[in-house]
């Protein structure tokens, strides 16, 4: 069942110069509520919670040119990917 994955993503902030911001959520519902002003560029599921714990932090140690090279080979436009939920 898809709300028993934890999902790790990072959003983009428009309004801090496009700050990067990893984050994790226990369901797809929270992180869609807690994006809801910031596009999700990045996410990835994670069925086991060390596992998108670990993913965060490593997101969270990475360089920012690091970052965005990760976030471009799955996202090249860096569009808002909460739009392939609301789809669903």
């Amino acid at each position: 069942m898809i709300n028993d994955l934890y999902w790790v993503y990072i959003t983009c902030d428009p309004r801090a110069d496009n700050r990067l911001q990893a984050a994790l959520a226990p369901d797809l519902s929270r992180m869609l509520r807690d994006s809801a002003h910031r596009p999700v560029i990045y996410y990835r599921q994670f069925p086991i919670t060390l596992d998108a714990v670990a993913h965060k932090l490593l997101l969270g140690s990475l360089e920012k040119e690091t970052l965005n090279h990760l976030i471009r080979s799955v996202n090249p436009a860096m569009t808002d990917l909460r739009e392939e939920f609301e789809m669903k």
